[in-house]
């Protein structure tokens, strides 16, 4: 959804990042085999670490051999053959980008919200399908998405409220995945849950200033009003560390998993090194 959620590449080793390649692939084809090219345009990161860290709760996932349609004249690659955890983070993924789309309209102002609404025109029947597929989780992503812009809309300054309605979306698309043992389900979606809330405050105090001035509602602006600069930067650092270990407690309920070595580099390299990226200050931003 919002592309924050990727592995410190520099750390992995080759075949570990050629397996992560491989999901990440596999996410694609199952997005453009199930829906629209134009939907395809829509993978992100976050949805490739839910694919990875779904399949494999499920079960090893095999590499086999395929050529990519945007690259037709290399040669065939490993990605990881489809499979009901690979399509269902595609319907997860697409879900998602499409209810975004739609609070880019509700919030957004300008040629944001001109392109949001013409990405959601151009989702519009792929959601349909998601539905289809998958009304469980449509219903789950917008009754979650309705009790976020109810607090968006209060405008009462509060960062926790939102974090957590992003991070109750998360859960709530994540216990209608297909995995059978609900003691593993709920792990999978406590940890989807911790990630989203880190991903919601990451993108909060990202857009602070593009918020600002194009008068978007952000949870860490109208917090402004009642502190300062230094004070909101060791909230949001406080905030996003308590996150991350909460993901890597419900990892550590998940365990082991074939392509652990991934996650954890994800959760702890990746993760980390961009939190401590953004909350250092090296955001471009001037308050």
């Amino acid at each position: 959804m919002f592309g924050y959620i990727e592995p410190d590449k520099g750390e992995l080793k080759m075949k570990e990042l050629t397996r992560y390649r491989a999901f990440y692939c596999a996410l694609c084809k199952s997005i453009g085999a199930r829906y629209s090219q134009t939907a395809r345009l829509t993978l992100n990161y976050d949805c490739a670490f839910f694919a990875l860290a779904l399949c494999n709760t499920l079960g090893p996932g095999r590499c086999v051999p395929m050529r990519c349609g945007y690259k037709p004249l290399k040669k065939p690659m490993p990605i990881i053959e489809q499979s009901a955890g690979i399509d269902f983070a595609a319907d997860v993924n697409v879900a998602l980008a499409y209810n975004k789309l739609c609070d880019d309209i509700a919030d957004e102002r300008g040629q944001k919200r001109i392109r949001a609404k013409v990405g959601h025109a151009a989702l519009k029947q792929d959601y349909a399908k998601v539905r289809r597929y998958n009304k469980a989780l449509c219903g789950a992503i917008e009754r979650s998405m309705a009790e976020l812009n109810a607090i968006e809309k209060s405008m009462d300054g509060s960062i926790d409220a939102p974090a957590a309605a992003f991070a109750g979306l998360m859960h709530s698309a994540a216990l209608c995945a297909p995995i059978e043992s609900m003691p593993i389900r709920k792990a999978f979606a406590a940890l989807c849950a911790a990630l989203g809330r880190w991903v919601y405050i990451m993108d909060a105090w990202d857009d602070r200033a593009r918020d600002r001035e194009s008068g978007a509602y952000n949870a860490f602006n109208i917090a402004a009003k009642d502190a300062n600069e230094a004070e909101l930067r060791e909230r949001a650092e406080i905030m996003l560390f308590n996150s991350l270990r909460e993901a890597e407690e419900a990892y550590m309920l998940l365990r082991p998993l074939e392509d652990g070595a991934i996650i954890e580099n994800i959760l702890k390299e990746g993760c980390g090194l961009k939190t401590r990226r953004l909350i250092g200050g090296n955001d471009d931003e001037s308050v």
